[in-house]
């Protein structure tokens, strides 16, 4: 623990006050968001220190551990090193014309690096070049995302919810063993979420003027950089249901089912050069794609079946890891019960859907719903065809959604009109 580590939480938890103050946020959600603040934070020390005293380096869980291996944090806290170290020693002008490697350090597993051109790599590089250098203030300085998460996550809420549910559905969020762990960590996954929250309220309420274009736009640049899929997903999500907010199912939906089909054969059969290499990936990542997509799933319409089979399962269910809870690693035991409490979201928020596609007929709910089902659907492809499986952190993209859901939809069958 250095100097600067009680002085960032102290300067969160006045900007969170701030704010509050500022934006005339009611009392109860200044506390639950402050409270969350420091829960994050003492899980940082916590992890931190725990895994110090377990030999990892630099406080990191790093390795085969429990069967699994570990090395995101590693990779980002060794690359900003790496890239520090070029730009002390003068190398400024060949890192802005891209003539540095692309990455530098692999891992004893094999893996690479994220790289010197990485945003969040060059993140921490920038805090370690003006000092901050400990892997815990890294990861504290990352709990300033919160407060907007929360604020806009609690607005989105607010779209669909009462005060009371709204507070509700952001506690039940913070308090995801998940999200306490991406808060924790030396991981971009808390800013990425912050980012798809913010827009994801602008693309709901519907509610854009000038002021708030220029935070899009900047969200967005943000967001495709820090996962590039994301923002293509979000655009396509406002595609399919712009003006399609009248009935839970209508035609438009089977035409974008049917593209969305039809784009998987593409990239799946498709015959990629070199030359067709852009901003979202390299002529070797797709053909990479490509052989373990048909591995995985095969071909034909029996890749589509079993892809959509193992979406809904990898959407659903989480492995419990229950050899995790006994490691003596609060990193891992959060890690097991953030699947654990993901599975039983997910699947008491099916019910949700169900009681959703029978009773709502409000168009501004159905809107709801759809943007969530495409957004899961689309998220969940993209990682499945990727990695071939989706892990809680990529789940708590959508689990906001879901939660509204949930609440929307509990709320609506307590409260229905009885029959006389």
């Amino acid at each position: 623990m250095s100097i600067f580590t009680p002085l960032i939480i102290i300067f969160i938890l006045l900007l969170n006050y701030y704010l509050y103050k500022r934006n005339s946020y009611s009392k109860s959600f200044f506390l639950i968001s402050s409270g969350f603040l420091i829960i994050y934070a003492l899980f940082s020390i916590i992890i931190y220190y725990n895994n110090l005293s377990h030999g990892f380096e630099h406080g990191i869980l790093f390795g085969n551990v429990a069967n699994n291996h570990f090395c995101d944090e590693y990779k980002y806290y060794i690359d900003s090193d790496i890239l520090l170290n070029h730009l002390k020693n003068g190398d400024v002008s060949a890192w802005l014309h891209k003539e540095l490697p692309i990455y530098e350090f692999v891992d004893p597993e094999g893996h690479a690096s994220y790289g010197n051109y990485n945003i969040f790599v060059i993140f921490l590089s920038f805090l370690k070049g003006i000092g901050i250098k400990s892997t815990l203030d890294l990861i504290l300085i990352k709990l300033f995302v919160y407060i907007p998460t929360a604020i806009f996550l609690y607005k989105t809420s607010k779209l669909y919810l009462n005060e009371k549910l709204s507070l509700i559905s952001v506690g039940i969020f913070s308090i995801l063993p998940g999200y306490i762990l991406c808060n924790s960590l030396l991981m971009r996954d808390n800013i990425i979420i912050g980012i798809t929250i913010i827009l994801i309220y602008y693309i709901l309420s519907q509610k854009v003027n000038y002021k708030s274009i220029i935070l899009i736009l900047l969200l967005a640049v943000l967001l495709l950089e820090f996962r590039s899929y994301s923002l293509l997903v979000l655009i396509a999500c406002i595609i399919f249901t712009l003006k399609n907010n009248k009935r839970i199912f209508s035609f438009k939906d089977i035409i974008y089912f049917i593209a969305i089909i039809a784009t998987i054969y593409f990239f799946v059969n498709f015959n990629f050069q070199l030359q067709h290499s852009n901003t979202f990936f390299s002529f070797f990542q797709i053909t990479h794609l490509q052989d373990i997509f048909t591995a995985q799933f095969g071909n034909g319409p029996k890749m589509i079946l079993n892809l959509f089979a193992q979406l809904v399962i990898h959407v659903i269910y989480d492995p419990p890891l229950f050899n995790f809870l006994t490691t003596g690693l609060v990193y891992l035991i959060l890690y097991s019960l953030g699947n654990i409490l993901g599975v039983i979201l997910s699947v008491v928020s099916c019910l949700a859907f169900v009681y959703f596609t029978i009773k709502v007929k409000d168009k501004k709910a159905i809107l709801l719903f759809k943007f969530t089902a495409y957004y899961t659907i689309l998220t969940g492809l993209v990682v499945l065809a990727k990695d071939l499986f989706i892990i809680n952190r990529i789940a708590l993209m959508w689990l906001p959604l879901f939660i509204i859901i949930l609440l929307y939809s509990l709320n609506a069958f307590i409260n229905k009109p009885s029959k006389h």
